[in-house]
């Protein structure tokens, strides 16, 4: 929230502009349309497992507030052009000295 409103645009905007854009990750969002492309998402319970959720859920529909703690949608090969745009050095969204930052222990 605070840099959707220091930066005055939408959280969804800046991600595509200096993240997702320039890694190609054309299929990470907040959400999706295809849900047709989304699993169900289980979780263990006593008796097995519980739906936590179905396809049409959470992230067929844009969310109230977008956030970047465990509120994006996602493809494999968009995951590997992240990890691989961080394991060889951040480019071109991070430069190697913030990789290094990021990556090392407080």
């Amino acid at each position: 929230m605070l840099v959707a409103r220091a930066t005055g645009r939408p959280l969804s905007q800046l991600l595509r502009e200096r993240v997702t854009g320039p890694l190609g990750m054309s299929a990470t969002a907040f959400w999706t349309a295809d849900t047709s492309r989304l699993s169900t998402a289980y979780r263990p319970g006593p008796d097995g497992l519980e739906l936590l959720d179905p396809p049409d859920g959470a992230f067929a529909a844009p969310p109230a507030m977008e956030h970047l703690s465990g509120g994006l949608v996602s493809t494999a090969g968009d995951v590997l052009r992240f990890f691989t745009a961080m394991a060889d050095g951040g480019a071109p969204v991070l430069t190697p000295d913030e990789v290094a930052q990021l990556s090392s222990p407080p």
